[in-house]
């Protein structure tokens, strides 16, 4: 028995497929037949990315949170300065080392001037670039909560004080 002939669209179908066998996607195979009106093949074709780049199966994309914003750090570094002016304590530090101080107090740690809280000394070179948007806003709730205690005038309103 004989095997019944591809119809015109069949074979076209047939055609995309085969041409989706030699997409160079490995995560998504597409083909492709152009035909004219008269049913002539014009194109074939296939997807897949040109020689010598990266097939987006193989791209790597690292998702990680938003770094502090450009307002966030011009906002601590106000605070830095207002801190350093007051001088609590005594201490007369320059808003670099009260920065790593604010910064050992949530948790970073390396080493080199006493800590403000007495548990040991604490690294100088932090570098705030780095903090997330949330570690940043946590940053700056120190240095609020910590002037506060010190009685700093702060040059800009605490958000909170603002609406009262």
């Amino acid at each position: 028995m004989a095997q019944p002939r591809l119809g015109r669209e069949d074979s076209f179908m047939a055609t995309a497929y085969a041409q989706a066998l030699r997409s160079t996607c490995s995560r998504r195979k597409v083909g492709a037949v152009i035909v004219d009106v008269s049913g002539n093949i014009l194109s074939t074709g296939f997807n897949g990315v040109p020689e010598h780049h990266v097939h987006c199966i193989d791209a790597v994309v690292n998702v990680k949170e938003a770094t502090r914003t450009t307002d966030q750090n011009a906002k601590m570094w106000a605070m830095l300065s207002d801190i350093a002016r007051a001088r609590p304590e005594g201490r007369m530090w320059t808003t670099e080392t009260w920065k790593c101080g604010f910064m050992h107090l949530l948790g970073w740690q390396v080493q080199f001037c006493p800590s403000l809280d007495d548990t040991g000394p604490f690294p100088i070179g932090f570098k705030s670039s780095r903090l997330t948007k949330a570690e940043m806003s946590d940053l700056i709730e120190v240095i609020y909560e910590y002037g506060a205690r010190h009685g700093v005038r702060w040059s800009e309103p605490h958000p909170d004080m603002e609406a009262a």
